[in-house]
């Protein structure tokens, strides 16, 4: 009897030993945030910060912002939407994204909300498709009216595109579905 109770105190200690190991383990992988655009002056975005991809006139705003002093203003001109192309913000022009986790972009909605958000990635080569190829990802997350939703988008996710380099990601590109203005803020990638 004794030696039974030896043996369940010896499987309960190695089984607690297991179950801090496994913490420590989760604590010690740091999660790293990286801007990728923040629509600031001087913030090492090379040329245009953004441009019209299809049905938008994308601006600067001052009035609506989430962080800094500007964001970006989309204005959606189809009812099916528009997409508006964001460059990163780098000294080399494009992001690593290969061994990212997801990508994250704050939205401003003064639609009438509720909507899930497209993402497309493109290289420093122009390769990430267009159109219906299905080279996308819609987010899980939708938007809220007139408030700052985040939305992300987990990379393993992301559809397996031919000639993609993602070790070279030049620009994003955002998709809204429904026709209106929308504010875009604080793209980010966690690592």
């Amino acid at each position: 009897m004794r030696e039974n109770l030896v043996k369940s105190i010896v499987v309960g200690l190695m089984f607690l030993c297991l179950i801090i190991l496994n913490a420590v383990a989760e604590q010690s992988e740091q999660i790293t945030t990286v801007s990728l655009q923040n629509f600031e002056p001087e913030n090492s975005t090379e040329d245009e910060y953004f441009l019209n991809i299809w049905e938008t006139e994308p601006d600067f705003a001052t009035d609506i912002v989430h962080s800094g002093s500007r964001s970006l203003m989309l204005e959606a001109n189809n009812e099916a939407g528009g997409t508006v192309g964001i460059r990163i913000a780098s000294e080399d022009g494009y992001v690593d994204l290969s061994k990212g986790k997801k990508i994250s972009i704050w939205v401003y909605d003064t639609t009438e909300g509720s909507n899930s958000i497209q993402i497309r990635l493109k290289d420093t080569e122009d390769n990430g498709g267009s159109g219906e190829d299905r080279n996308y990802l819609w987010s899980t997350k939708k938007t809220k009216k007139d408030t700052w939703t985040e939305i992300a988008w987990r990379l393993d996710k992301y559809p397996e595109v031919e000639d993609l380099n993602l070790t070279q990601i030049s620009s994003v590109e955002i998709y809204v579905p429904v026709e209106g203005t929308y504010y875009l803020d604080d793209v980010e990638l966690m690592e």
